[in-house]
């Protein structure tokens, strides 16, 4: 794959990372000169179009999400019989490896990378897209510590699809919500359990519950109580370990309502860490907060030893015994401040004069002198380095400045600059842009501005003009600026308008003007028959030069559909008494609100009728939160 070019646009640099649904590479998009990360899906994918036609939907629903703790999906194509996503490249590690180098985390870390999860579960579950794989491996941290989350969207492709695709289920069964086990109904609470499970693993270092078996963990999810946290990990602050549980309960209706509750009680939390989360139970008794039982004890304790003192016994004087008393005190006395006066004179005589360390960083060789002589010390200049710091200045000192140190020590450590390591500039000019950068590496000199011109002497991708010019001495680090040759200035014309034509006839007629065909994406088109053209970027009228990359959506059918009809039963909530019920539908030709009602819980199973055009979407609110969707 290294080297190979996808949709005439993505050139692959490198691969970064593999699992058992798609191979993820390092690439260059050629059109807008960034990096990207292509994710290609598996071999045995490629003949299920189930599939694949739920992965291009799922890829371009997860597309339309924005949010900076999410990672943006750019692309989605397919090379011959390869399909694959382009999206951001996210320089850094998951949170999984993370998990492995450094759980369990601080109290304070968690809440923190779990805020940014959070708000990426509340962006996408506003745009009614659940994630349904939340698990650390998806979840990715920058350079900078920023938290990405990948893969929206892509697992139901995969678990709507199929199971025997068992790769994918193995890997995240120990992030499963109950409902996800059993096969039920997937909402926004699925998610935050999820969540639940993530956070457990940062603050114990081991997830909730292993097997021997995927089943056997999905079985654990169902029907046992996870360890506490506080167990594994005493340092946790309470009020953590109150949402982690409340994330994995059992019945989705005693979880968190939404993503925005959670980040709520998370900020509550960092604040206050010791903070009572209310955890509602279906119980006939509430749950209390017991006084410190240590406290008490202690108090029981403290009353005991007073109730147990035994009066005191009144003891008659003896006569003469104040005289003894006297006379022995006086004996003490003298005793006592003799050894005084011998202990501070012989420590005077004996005891090494200590002096502080001056620190010389800095300083010129002759200064560092002064200071050391002024407190009695010596000192040796151990090495002449180069440095940034002028000749003759003490770059190190050993011991440091401030340190307290016998005045008859060995002699003060210190390194001397011998000021800036000076370079020759190479000629640039002429070379290709790759091996100028490894000249400038070669020298110790650093890449700085970077320009690119149309030259009619020099091709594309070669140096023209450097500065400052070859030959001359800088210091070592020096930016050199220089400009790169775009090759000759292209011709510009105006783009005809191919939408409404046959994208094998466009291919032709882009050949002929000397354009590039660039990106091909693919929409479901009720008005147009497969291969026609829907759209165009840049669009008609437009200036475009020539070797410009045109983009194009093109119908893949089926063309004009008829309407159809069909019966949608789901069961209702048990909680609230008095609730909204709303259906929407998305279908070929949009989505639209079709059923919108007050009910209560003994009406349920409720059954609507819906009518659509094409594929059928069919997603259930409850007072405005996904509860269940189905797809015709």
């Amino acid at each position: 794959m290294v080297g190979k070019i996808l949709g005439n646009r993505y050139e692959i640099l490198e691969k970064i990372g593999g699992g058992g649904m798609a191979l993820v590479y390092k690439a260059r998009c050629t059109l807008l000169n960034r990096i990207v990360a292509v994710k290609v899906l598996q071999p045995q994918f490629a003949n299920d179009e189930e599939f694949i036609k739920r992965f291009r939907r799922e890829a371009q629903a997860a597309a339309s999400l924005s949010h900076p703790n999410i990672v943006s999906i750019y692309d989605v194509g397919r090379e011959g019989q390869m399909d694959y996503i382009v999206m951001e490249y996210v320089n850094g590690i998951t949170l999984k490896k993370l998990i492995e180098d450094k759980a369990p985390f601080a109290s304070d870390k968690i809440i923190h990378i779990g805020l940014q999860i959070c708000a990426a579960l509340e962006h996408a579950h506003k745009n009614y897209i659940i994630h349904r794989d939340i698990k650390p491996h998806n979840i990715l941290i920058t350079e900078e510590g920023n938290i990405k989350v990948t893969d929206f969207g892509l697992a139901r492709a995969v678990t709507s699809s199929t199971l025997t695709y068992s790769g994918n289920v193995i890997g995240s069964v120990h992030y499963f919500s109950p409902e996800q086990a059993r096969g039920g109904f997937i909402g926004e609470r699925s998610d935050l359990y999820s969540l639940g499970v993530v956070l457990y693993e940062m603050a114990t270092g081991h997830v909730p519950f292993e097997g021997e078996s995927p089943i056997s963990v999905a079985l654990k999810h169902i029907n046992e109580d996870v360890t506490r946290p506080s167990k594994l990990n005493p340092y946790i602050s309470s009020g953590l370990e109150q949402i982690i549980l409340k994330l994995l309960e059992k019945d989705q209706n005693y979880r968190y309502k939404s993503a925005r509750e959670l980040c709520d009680d998370l900020r509550k939390v960092l604040k206050n860490p010791e903070k009572d989360i209310v955890i509602k139970k279906n119980k006939d008794y509430e749950t209390k907060v017991l006084p410190n039982i240590s406290e008490k004890i202690r108090e029981n304790e403290q009353g005991g030893a007073v109730m147990a003192q035994a009066p005191k016994k009144k003891v008659k004087k003896k006569k003469g015994g104040l005289i003894r008393f006297l006379v022995w005190l006086f004996t003490i006395s003298i005793l006592a401040g003799g050894m005084t006066w011998g202990y501070f004179w012989v420590k005077d005589y004996l005891t090494v004069p200590i002096v502080q360390v001056p620190n010389v960083i800095g300083k010129t060789e002759e200064e560092a002198e002064k200071e050391f002589s002024k407190v009695g010390l010596k000192y040796d200049v151990v090495e002449r380095i180069f440095d940034e710091l002028p000749a003759g200045r003490v770059v190190d000192q050993s011991p440091k400045g401030g340190e307290n140190v016998k005045i008859d020590r060995p002699p003060i450590s210190i390194w001397v600059s011998k000021g800036p390591q000076q370079v020759t500039v190479p000629n640039l000019i002429g070379k290709d842009e790759r091996e100028a950068e490894i000249l400038l590496d070669t020298y110790e000199l650093k890449k700085g501005k970077v320009e690119r011109r149309y030259s009619e002497e020099f091709p594309e991708g070669i140096v023209i003009e450097q500065n400052p010019r070859a030959d001359i001495t800088v210091r070592e680090g020096t930016e050199i600026n220089y400009v790169v040759s775009m090759g000759k200035e292209p011709l510009k014309f105006i783009l005809p308008d191919f939408r409404g034509q046959n994208l094998d006839d466009v291919k032709q007629i882009l050949a002929d003007m000397g354009l590039i065909l660039g990106e091909v994406s693919y929409q479901t088109s009720n008005q147009f028959v497969k291969g026609i053209v829907l759209g165009q970027l840049p669009a008609p009228k437009t200036e475009v030069e020539e070797g410009s990359q045109i983009n194009f959506v093109v119908s893949e059918g089926p063309g004009p559909e008829r309407e159809k009809q069909v019966l949608f039963k789901f069961k209702l909530p048990t909680s609230p008494e008095k609730f909204n019920v709303k259906v929407v539908v998305y279908d070929s030709t949009g989505h639209k609100v079709v059923y919108n009602k007050y009910h209560r819980p003994e009406d349920s199973p409720l059954e609507v009728p819906v009518k659509g055009v094409g594929e059928m979407r069919i997603v259930v609110l409850i007072d405005d939160e996904i509860w269940g969707e189905k797809i015709y």
